[in-house]
């Protein structure tokens, strides 16, 4: 890079060098702009709809949490064949009372040890309140007393079976958040098959087992969601 008599650069050189850095430096902005150009292109996301993302977002999570609590439930209830109980299960059915209110009964558990409604919550976060109160408290969120959704579901399938024989209310907290509840038949995911195991007497026969489950099979209906909201809406006041 010197001249031939070696006190200073060679000129073509230098030159040589400066026009390569400047085409880099011209590749480089192009680059950028390009960039700039594909980012412009992108279309734009406004803040009030990005919050709708990201609760859209919160409710698919929330609800994938809620049917992966569900089937672990079906599976404790259908265990493998060395601990297989005489049961009949009936899972996300439909009921219509003698007031023509629907119900939407996520488990409904037939054993010789008793019948069994089952109500799944999948709410997180710290839960309040009591057995006798019209509301809880989920996370701050007002929610309607499941032990009070759970008795009018109990109260449908007595329309259905008779008064007889006694059916146990169960709700389980997919999140494991039901211990500072201390309410019994409110329990955790964690607890279920536990307590499920905890009734021993056996208290109904294998042929009234099949009357029993004879009857509510007859008895669902097929209804949609909205259905059954929009029937809530009109005979749940």
């Amino acid at each position: 890079m010197y001249n031939n008599n070696g006190f200073g650069p060679d000129l073509g050189d230098l030159a040589f060098y400066i026009a390569l850095g400047n085409q880099a430096q011209i590749r480089r902005m192009q680059r950028e702009e390009e960039e700039e150009a594909e980012e412009e292109r992108k279309p734009r996301i406004s803040e009030a709809n990005r919050l709708k993302i990201k609760e859209i977002s919160r409710d698919v999570e929330n609800n994938l949490r809620g049917i992966e609590a569900e089937e672990k439930i079906h599976s404790y209830l259908n265990p493998g064949p060395f601990a297989k109980v005489p049961h009949f299960e009936l899972k996300n059915v439909f009921l219509v009372d003698c007031n023509e209110m629907s119900h939407e009964i996520d488990f409904i558990e037939i054993r010789e040890t008793g019948i069994f409604c089952i109500e799944v919550k999948n709410w997180a976060g710290d839960i309040r309140g009591g057995r006798q109160d019209k509301y809880w408290s989920a996370n701050g969120n007002t929610r309607r007393n499941p032990c009070f959704q759970n008795d009018t579901h109990i109260r449908a399938i007595h329309d259905i079976i008779g008064k007889k024989p006694h059916i146990t209310s169960v709700i389980v907290m997919a999140q494991n958040n039901a211990r500072p509840l201390n309410i019994d038949g409110v329990i955790n995911l964690n607890d279920f098959r536990s307590f499920m195991s905890s009734f021993t007497e056996k208290i109904i026969s294998l042929d009234e087992m099949n009357r029993i489950y004879s009857l509510l099979v007859n008895a669902r209906v097929k209804m949609t969601r909205q259905q059954h909201v929009e029937n809530i809406k009109k005979y749940g006041k």
